[in-house]
């Protein structure tokens, strides 16, 4: 029995390069489960709201660390901190926090909420009139 060359040239080509294309899936889902799946031990910001009169923002936040420090911040235009709320020490679970908004003027703002691992930052708008 013998075997033609050409047609283990065209088998060696069709496995190669499906060989190829896995290991390109691969690593493509590879790189988006580490861009994309949060770590396990982050922070989450999951609601904000603003709340009025008196104007003030509602921040819901899950924590899965047993304890976590969470610093809140306040940025206006070119991300220039307008006003920042005293560190709030929280355990794991959800929690909401309530955070005054001092006579500030209406516009877009982005609150930062930074831990000793990440940094996450959300975008409102505040309109009192």
């Amino acid at each position: 029995m013998s075997v033609d060359p050409i047609f283990v040239r065209n088998m060696l080509l069709v496995s190669l390069s499906l060989i190829f294309l896995y290991m390109l899936y691969s690593r493509y889902r590879q790189q988006v489960r580490l861009r994309d799946v949060p770590v396990a031990r982050h922070a989450e910001l999951i609601t904000l709201e603003v709340a009025y009169h008196p104007a003030r923002l509602r921040v819901h936040v899950r924590v899965r660390a047993p304890e976590e420090t969470v610093r809140l911040r306040l940025l206006g235009e070119g991300h220039a901190a307008v006003r920042e709320w005293p560190q709030v020490p929280v355990g794991s679970g959800d929690h909401w926090l309530e955070l005054p908004l001092d006579q500030h003027k209406d516009g877009t703002y982005r609150l930062e909420m930074s831990t000793s691992t990440q940094r996450t930052e959300r975008s409102f708008r505040l309109q009192q009139a």
